[in-house]
């Protein structure tokens, strides 16, 4: 996710949470112990969320590193031929 629709994500996110607090706040009896189960919901969605995007972070980095170690080792391999 790049920083944009991370921004956006974020901003989808909160929007949603304020309003679910605003209305938690106002209402009473079984429609607020609903909002709060739709609260815990939606934290535990968001969680998940930032959970496969660390996974996809550090997947990427170090997919990333063995690309860089490889391009290295050829190197390597290149100037030792070339003293031979």
């Amino acid at each position: 996710m790049d920083l944009l629709r991370k921004q956006i994500y974020e901003l989808h996110f909160n929007e949603i949470g304020q309003t679910l607090k605003q209305q938690f706040e106002k209402t009473k009896g079984a429609k607020r112990k609903k909002i709060s189960n739709l609260i815990k919901n939606i934290n535990e969605m968001y969680m998940y969320t930032n959970h496969l995007e660390k996974q996809l972070m550090m997947s990427e980095f170090r997919e990333s590193s063995l690309i860089s170690d490889k391009i290295r080792a050829v190197k390597r391999a290149r100037k030792a031929e070339d003293k031979i």
